[in-house]
């Protein structure tokens, strides 16, 4: 409206005002770092469309990733407020859940530096088997069985095992050291159009410190049974990283990069020499094999040296040391000649994980949710996903009897013919849907 003369919608086109618009337009930066959010944020979404954070963070998707975008490219972005609990099976641990969209942010730190933690991890020769795709408990397993085969001569010989084990892992990793050590990765192997904002990102996420903006969704007097160094509330500045995030398995991944190459190369040493030896590891516990006692020990030796240099320390009570042909306890897994087992710990988790979600499935239909579906559906495939490739058909049917004959749990879920996998009913498919 011109109040001047009345008239409106002129568009200024009748006079010499000057019009300015109320907001810039987007920058080619901007759209590309919008559109690589988006991909990261539908990469977050993937298994995680039950769960609340996702329920309530879908009706601000879209204009929080637009302002996401906008804090990045000012460099003003921080991570929100975590929360924190505590999980009791396998065993009482303290986790810190992100917020949401902090959760979108380690994606997409994620997606620009997997691509070369595989190649480094396919580099080493694959002795690492956590946190990667198409690796895990059984690729780690497998591995462990056919060196020992290999360092045996398929058990025709004697040869002796070390399994270590790392006090307090996660909670004793020197936050500057690693982050340092993932911003020169960065600056040598990404070469993408976000370098400068990723290695950025990296202190800032690397740097954070959870414990000091958190809220408790546990009870407080529960970390009365956590040991000391379980903890972030009492480790100290500068030392550990919050077990939950993704971006804290993969970075403590890259951090033990630096042992397994250490370990690769004192095995080639000894293979030089003509003596038999390999190595395996997964989170923080590893295996060491050599059909030579003393150059085992020298291997010993030598990682607890590599170990202490990295400013992390091996459990002394927590040591295996053993004749090949005794077998070893490796991931939940027995691992024997020519036989493989699930250990008694694993056992009674699934039998008492499985009478529990019997007892649960007994309350009205109208209070079970979707939610809880997916997540007995997980829970279960999980162990029983765990018991494939073992000889474990009695132990599965006997720990799924509770729910193989209750009526609730038919309702809601098939079990096939030999028990190795649940899945939902086709109505409830649908309903979820």
């Amino acid at each position: 409206m011109n109040f001047n003369s009345g008239n409106s919608n002129n568009n200024n086109k009748y006079n010499t005002n000057v019009v300015r618009p109320a907001v810039a337009h987007p920058t080619k930066a901007w759209l590309r770092l919008r559109e690589s959010l988006q991909e990261a944020y539908e990469d977050c979404c993937r298994g995680k469309t039950s769960s609340q954070q996702f329920q309530d963070y879908i009706p601000i998707a879209n204009e929080d990733l637009d302002l996401l975008t906008t804090e990045l490219i000012e460099r003003t972005y921080k991570p929100g407020t975590s929360t924190c609990f505590l999980v009791r099976f396998p065993k009482l641990r303290e986790v810190f859940a992100a917020a949401f969209r902090d959760r979108i942010i380690h994606h997409w730190i994620c997606v620009q530096l997997v691509p070369h933690f595989e190649e480094l991890n396919e580099n080493i020769g694959n002795v690492t088997h956590n946190c990667r795709v198409g690796f895990g408990t059984k690729s780690a397993v497998d591995g462990v069985f056919e060196a020992i085969k290999e360092v045996t001569f398929d058990y025709g010989m004697e040869a002796y095992l070390f399994r270590g084990d790392l006090v307090g892992f996660f909670m004793s990793l020197p936050q500057r050291r690693m982050c340092d050590n993932l911003i020169d990765f960065a600056q040598a192997e990404y070469h993408g159009d976000f370098k400068n904002l990723l290695i950025w990102l990296l202190d800032v996420v690397v740097m954070h410190r959870p414990e000091s903006n958190c809220v408790f969704n546990s009870d407080p007097k529960d970390w009365a049974g956590l040991a000391h160094n379980k903890s972030l509330f009492r480790t100290g500045e500068g030392r550990g990283a919050p077990i939950g995030n993704l971006t804290t398995q993969l970075f403590a991944n890259f951090y033990m990069a630096d042992f397994d190459v250490f370990m690769v190369d004192c095995v080639k040493k000894l293979r030089a020499r003509g003596i038999r030896a390999a190595y395996h590891r997964f989170v923080d516990d590893f295996i060491l094999a050599c059909n030579d006692k003393e150059a085992l020990k020298w291997l010993i030796h030598a990682a607890e040296i590599k170990i202490k240099s990295m400013d992390l320390v091996i459990h002394k009570d927590k040591r295996y040391f053993q004749p090949a042909s005794h077998g070893v306890l490796f991931v939940g897994t027995y691992i024997k000649n020519g036989r493989l087992y699930l250990s008694n710990r694993t056992i009674g988790r699934f039998t008492d994980k499985a009478k529990e979600i019997a007892e649960f499935m007994k309350q009205p239909a109208k209070e079970i949710t979707s939610a809880d579906l997916d997540r007995i559906l997980a829970t279960l495939n999980s162990y029983l996903g765990f018991c494939k490739y073992r000889q474990t058909y009695r132990i599965r049917r006997k720990a799924m009897q509770p729910l193989i004959y209750s009526q609730e749990f038919k309702r809601y879920f098939k079990i096939n013919r030999n028990v190795s996998k649940v899945t939902l009913r086709k109505q409830w498919k649908t309903i979820i849907r």
